[in-house]
């Protein structure tokens, strides 16, 4: 079983399009895989899933998907302040969560992070 961070975009795209994150999504859901998620991540996605761009997707649909993650993802609380990606900041919480649950990968389609390869 892998430990697993999704990084906002990739759960985005599990919630809307039902695309290959829909797939790592529903196998974090049935228990193959297992999803970890900080405060600073959890805060984001709700953040980003607010936006008018997403409004397609029913209210009742984010909100059965909120719950959900917050019920089957491990919630991480990372101690540590990385500074490894400089040109968005932002994206060393997806880091962050990363090291200190022991991710065994990070699912991502941000250019930053793939940019990196491996960490």
């Amino acid at each position: 079983m892998k430990r697993l961070v999704l990084d906002t975009n990739t759960l985005i795209s599990a919630v809307g399009w039902k695309d290959s994150a829909y797939t790592v999504w529903l196998a974090c859901v049935e228990g193959r895989h297992e999803l970890l998620i900080s405060p600073a991540l959890l805060a984001e996605f709700e953040t980003v899933l607010s936006r008018h761009k997403f409004a397609f997707i029913p209210t009742e649909e984010r909100q059965r998907f909120l719950v959900l993650l917050t019920a089957i993802a491990e919630l991480i609380e990372p101690h540590m302040v990385l500074d490894v990606v400089t040109a968005d900041p932002a994206d060393n919480r997806v880091l962050e969560c990363a090291v200190e649950g022991k991710a065994t990968a990070l699912i991502s389609r941000d250019h930053h992070l793939l940019e990196l390869q491996v960490y």
